[in-house]
This record gives C-alpha cells, structure tokens and sequence, in this order.
C-alpha cells in the first residue's frame, strides 16, 4: 500500500474511533439517542430497519483495508466500539418501542383484533388438544380409536390456527403496528452475523440494565 494511502486509512480508522467513543457516550447519556429512528407506526418502503447500523458497517468497511499491523489493531478497536455501540441502541430501542408503542391505525387495529381472536382460538384448541391427549393415553371404557382420530383433527386445526396467528403477526410488524417485533428481528440478524449468537435477548436484559442506571 502506498505510504499516502496508508496514512489515509490510519487517518479514517482513527477518526472513526473517535467518533464511535463520542458516539457511545452520547447514547449512554442521551434520553432518545441518535441511533434509534422514531417509531412512527407507518410501514416504510423497503420495511427501513428501526435501528441503525451503519457505524459497525462502516468500521467493517475499513477494518478490510487495514494493511499493516497498527491499523489492523486500530481497526479492531473502532469495530468492537462500534459493535458495542450498536448494541447499546438495539436495548434502547426496545426499550423506547415498550414505552411509547405506536397508535394503531385502521390496518393495525384490524390486524390486532384479528390476532387476539386467532390467540383465543387457537389457546382453546390447544386446551382440547390436552384434553383428548391424556385421553388417548388412558382410553379405559372410551373408544381409543375414535380419541385418536378426534386428537389428530383437533393437532391439525390448532397447526392452522398458529400458522394463521404467526401471518398475522407478520403483517403486524410489516405495518408498522409492532416496533418491538421488528427491532428483535434486527437485534436477531445483528448477533447472529456478529457473535455468531442466538442468545441475543440474555445480552438485552444486561444492556436494558446498564440503560436504567
């Protein structure tokens, strides 16, 4: 690499460092930080993440052509501020998105009614998916067949009934009406790509905390 273009990549790495430190400690102090996009309950096009990742994209970025030995350690350093930073705003988010939920619109309140009535539906049919379980297990005098048959049709509808809840939920979080869904859906791609983790919701009950105090 030439000396000029190395000085200018050690130069980018350093700045974005600095604005990471700067960056982290405004969200830390800030009571809405920059990071997190209002939630406004409209569905954007392109469905816009809520939460903005684009400094550990951009410390990534330049992590890549990171050439000699400082600036790699300069480099690795923006990225785990940077990484830090964007799972401070993550727990932020959510905790924004608990506090001031959208109002619903005439799509959302159409979209939530219809989940609370497939929700009870579906919690009555698991009931008597249980019921006729144990039946199944202990027939006795019963006709174990006929128990069998009606435990199979009763599995099939309670399948349907989640299937049509989890759509529902979907076009809930497409339309803006569930910022909370969303903003985990992200955190979920976010440590999975990252930390090569699912255990993304045990890392937000300690940023949630380092948050209140």
């Amino acid at each position: 690499m030439h000396p000029s273009t190395r000085n200018l990549t050690l130069f980018g790495l350093a700045a974005l460092l600095i604005a990471a430190l700067i960056g982290f400690a405004l969200t830390r102090q800030a009571e809405s930080p920059g990071m997190v996009k209002p939630i406004t309950g409209k569905n954007e096009p392109g469905q816009a993440k809520l939460v903005d990742q684009s400094p550990l994209e951009t410390a990534h970025n330049l992590s890549n052509v990171a050439s000699t030995g400082e600036e790699q350690k300069l480099a690795a350093e923006a990225v785990r501020i940077a990484d830090h930073e964007v799972d401070i705003a993550f727990a932020s988010a959510l905790q924004q998105a608990q506090l001031h939920p959208p109002a619903e619109n005439a799509e959302t309140k159409e979209l939530n009614r219809r989940i609370r009535f497939l929700d009870s539906r579906l919690q009555a049919v698991q009931e008597h998916v249980s019921r006729l379980t144990k039946l199944a297990a202990n027939p006795g005098t019963n006709d174990a067949h006929a128990i069998q048959q009606q435990l199979g049709i009763a599995q099939a509808r309670a399948a349907l009934l989640q299937d049509g809840l989890d759509d529902a939920k979907e076009d809930l979080t497409r339309a803006g009406g569930d910022p909370q869904a969303q903003i985990k859906q992200e955190l979920e791609g976010h440590e999975a790509l990252q930390h090569g983790s699912g255990n993304a919701f045990g890392w937000f009950v300690v940023q949630a905390d380092i948050l209140q105090r």
